[in-house]
């Protein structure tokens, strides 16, 4: 039952979803339709139970861009937030999965938060010479060759395991195909996603039936 949908659909859990969309929210936030199936025992055998549902999924963006269509904020060289706007940032980020643009690797990262002060300020020890302290904007200049644009905003804080990872905002990806927390949504979005979910009942067993009989579906 798992198999079919896997291998086109975006998979979590016992849910399968699209990855084409009709709704885009902005930031790279689409609305994906897909089902959630599980197998019920009853008096004639094992049940398949399929429903209809409707998430919001994150396609990859450079953080920045994410929070310009999202947010509403402008970033240029000399931008800076206000407290009110470094805690909406904050909140928006807070535990989304990012990669890297500077290094080849596929590694992913969650955002434990935002760093207290902004790039420019931003020290820490460097691994190689634990005596010197050397700022964020110095270490991608030396290391990895990467002049960082955005000085006055903050890193976002990607600290695992009590191991600094701070990385400034502009050379880090929004991970693709994950699922976007409905509550951080704007209230005009999360309604785009209701009113996209809640279906009349004709409907929504018509909708059943094609996910059902669907190529790509749990009896495709």
């Amino acid at each position: 039952m798992r198999e079919n949908p896997s291998l086109s659909r975006i998979p979590f859990g016992r849910s399968f979803y699209y990855k084409e969309t009709d709704i885009e929210l902005g930031g790279g936030i689409i609305s994906s339709m897909g089902f959630h199936q599980s197998l019920k025992p009853t008096a004639q055998g094992l049940s398949m139970c399929i429903d209809y549902k409707v998430i919001p999924l994150q396609l990859p963006v450079k953080v920045p861009k994410f929070l310009e269509e999202h947010l509403d904020l402008k970033f240029n060289a000399n931008t800076s937030l206000n407290d009110k706007e470094w805690k909406r940032v904050e909140a928006d980020l807070k535990e989304l999965k990012v990669t890297v643009i500077h290094q080849k690797t596929s590694h992913k990262y969650v955002v434990a938060g935002l760093t207290p002060d902004i790039s420019n300020n931003m020290k820490f020890e460097n691994d190689k010479d634990s005596k010197r302290m050397v700022s964020v904007v110095e270490y991608f200049r030396e290391i990895h060759g990467e002049e960082v644009e955005h000085k006055r905003l903050p890193c976002l804080d990607l600290t695992k395991n009590k191991r600094l990872n701070y990385v400034p905002m502009e050379f880090r990806v929004l991970v693709e195909e994950q699922r976007y927390p409905i509550e951080s949504l704007h209230w005009n979005e999360a309604l785009k996603i209701r009113e996209k979910a809640l279906i009349t009942l004709p409907n929504l067993k018509e909708a059943i039936y094609e996910m059902i009989k669907d190529k790509d579906g749990p009896c495709g």
